[in-house]
C-alpha cells in the first residue's frame, strides 16, 4: 500500500519544521511539532511578503502571495515603515 503524498504547502512545512528544530537537543521532538502546527504565515499578514536577503541585506518580495515561500530560514518584514513620512 501507498502512502498519500502529502500536499506542497504540508510537505514544505513539515521539511520547515524539521530544519528549524534540528538544533534543539532533547526539545527536537516537541519543537518539530510546534513548527509544523502554527503555520507562519499567519504573523506575517497578506502577501506577498518581504523577505530580507541574506546577501545584500535589502529587502525581496516574494514572487506571489503562496506561503510556500515563508517556508525558508530567512526573515521576513513584519511592518515596513514608509520613510518619506519621518522627514521633516
Amino acid at each position: 500500500m501507498t502512502q498519500k503524498k502529502p500536499n506542497r504547502l504540508t510537505a514544505c512545512r513539515e521539511f520547515y519544521a524539521a530544519m528549524a528544530a534540528a538544533g534543539g537537543g532533547a526539545l527536537r521532538e516537541e519543537l518539530e511539532r510546534a513548527f509544523e502546527f502554527v503555520p507562519r504565515e499567519h504573523f506575517l499578514g497578506v502577501g506577498p511578503w518581504l523577505a530580507l536577503s541574506p546577501f545584500a541585506q535589502s529587502y525581496v518580495r516574494t514572487p506571489t502571495d503562496d506561503p510556500i515561500h515563508v517556508y525558508q530560514n530567512l526573515l521576513f518584514a513584519l511592518a515596513m515603515i514608509d520613510q518619506t513620512r519621518n522627514h521633516k
